[in-house]
């Protein structure tokens, strides 16, 4: 089995709607990725483990998870954060990305000049109770898309009131909102990745 789609821009930049990014889904793994730049990208296979390739080529195991090949309930892939300047940069979307559009995304709509895209998946026709650890932070953008197995969850975070990665001077802010939309939780470890405009650039 073999499914491929993606994530694009509702908005055109210099004429041209742009890849924000991509899920496949090949036999039994999972590939997807926000920005790909040289191929980097994320994959979670169908033994439970989860990986990160990077720009660099450099591959690293993040987490063994739930096996893929046997998912069951609900599951977060990760936070990114980019900014508008970068749109641009990105790829530019083929009839092919159009046609297979998981999700578009209207850039235009968010006040903020930071976007975060949450990224969840979780297991077909499962309902996600929504309390106080699991409710969206305010003007939140949420796509639950059913188009890939298992589902996968957007949320859309574009208001300076409700990102959870910000940059800042040298670095960034990592902010908390509950135990579902959190870049900083207590006790948990993380693993990150800066890319920056100039990488767009050169490469």
């Amino acid at each position: 089995m073999k499914k491929e789609m993606y994530i694009i821009t509702k908005n055109e930049y210099d004429g041209e709607k742009r890849v924000i990014g991509y899920f496949k889904r090949i036999n039994n793994d999972l590939y997807y990725d926000v920005g790909s730049l040289n191929g980097s990208h994320n994959s979670y296979h169908r033994d439970g483990s989860e990986w990160r390739t990077s720009y660099d080529g450099k591959k690293r195991k993040i987490i063994e998870s739930v096996p893929l090949s046997d998912f069951k309930g609900f599951h977060p892939l990760g936070i990114v954060m980019f900014t508008k300047e970068l749109i641009p940069l990105f790829p530019k979307a083929k009839q092919k990305h159009i046609n297979k559009a998981l999700l578009e995304i209207d850039i235009d709509r968010f006040p903020s000049n930071t976007f975060n895209l949450v990224i969840e998946i979780i297991e077909p026709f499962k309902n996600l109770v929504i309390n106080e650890d699991t409710q969206y932070p305010s003007d939140a953008i949420v796509s639950i898309r059913k188009e890939m197995d298992p589902w996968v969850i957007f949320t859309i975070l574009g208001h300076d009131n409700n990102l959870l990665i910000t940059p800042s001077s040298g670095g960034f802010t990592l902010n908390h909102f509950n135990k579902r939309y959190t870049a900083n939780a207590k006790d948990k470890q993380y693993n990150y990745e800066a890319i920056n405009k100039e990488l767009y650039e050169t490469s």
